[in-house]
């Protein structure tokens, strides 16, 4: 597609790994045969409630987690290695919302709030959970970019390489809103997380782009910023862009 709109910004960024987690799409091999079926491919429509074992993190923590931290747990915990000071970025969109809409409700009825739900209803409350479960008092941040939350994080990572860290990981990840809200989300796909560990050195190339006011006041998009990059992961190289309306962002990935 032609790209339109002023360039906002261009960076290339080392990709020394990456995986993801859906339900039914548990590991790379069955991304990759999802990202090769023709057409847009959709994610496996599945229950609100699956959610991944994020077994290499501690029970006692596990506990405390929400489907949104599990989702993010399961793919940050691959990529991470044990003992490793790995500095990290945690993107979402709409974070604890499952929690958040439970501390409204108990609002709304009077009873009092959980202490446990409400110290991890806060948007870096699954970055505070990785952190703590691998022992890392690396620095740790939470971003909410709205559609735009990924972009914004790969923003960040890139940043904290250029000012001299190695490895950088970088997980996206949403759950899929509790009924309250049904008629009022705006379709994008739920209950999934990608991670991407970025790097120096030797790596598969992704070229990154920002193009300002491209795409002003077209429709929202069907698809997540996310999952159109995590397509392009599966496929192995290729090109792919994402307009969120008032952005085109394009990635270019080299083996």
């Amino acid at each position: 597609m032609p790209e339109t709109g002023t360039r906002a910004l261009s960076l290339r960024l080392r990709l020394l790994d990456w995986e993801a987690w859906a339900q039914g799409l548990p590991d790379k091999r069955a991304w990759q045969h999802w990202a090769g079926e023709p057409g847009e491919a959709r994610l496996p429509a599945v229950p609100a409630a699956a959610a991944p074992a994020a077994a290499a993190v501690p029970a006692l923590l596990r506990r405390r987690a929400g489907l949104s931290d599990r989702l993010a747990l399961e793919v940050a915990c691959r990529l991470a290695k044990p003992g490793e000071a790995l500095p990290c970025v945690f993107a979402s969109r709409h974070g604890q919302i499952a929690r958040s809409v439970q501390l409204l409700e108990a609002l709304a009825g009077g009873t009092p709030l959980s202490p446990m739900d409400f110290s991890v209803s806060v948007h870096n409350a699954t970055a505070g959970l990785f952190t703590m479960a691998r022992e890392d008092r690396s620095p740790a941040t939470a971003t909410a970019g709205g559609r735009e939350a990924l972009g914004a994080a790969l923003l960040d990572a890139q940043g904290r390489i250029e000012e001299g860290a190695p490895r950088v990981l970088v997980v996206y990840h949403d759950e899929a809103p509790p009924p309250v809200l049904d008629g009022l989300w705006d379709g994008e796909a739920a209950g999934w997380a990608l991670g991407l560990l970025l790097g120096q050195g030797q790596g598969s190339i992704l070229d990154m782009e920002l193009f300002d006011g491209d795409g002003d006041g077209a429709a929202p998009p069907e698809r997540p910023q996310a999952l159109a990059l995590a397509r392009l992961l599966a496929q192995g190289r290729g090109s792919a862009s994402w307009c969120g309306g008032r952005h085109r962002w394009t990635w270019a990935l080299q083996a």
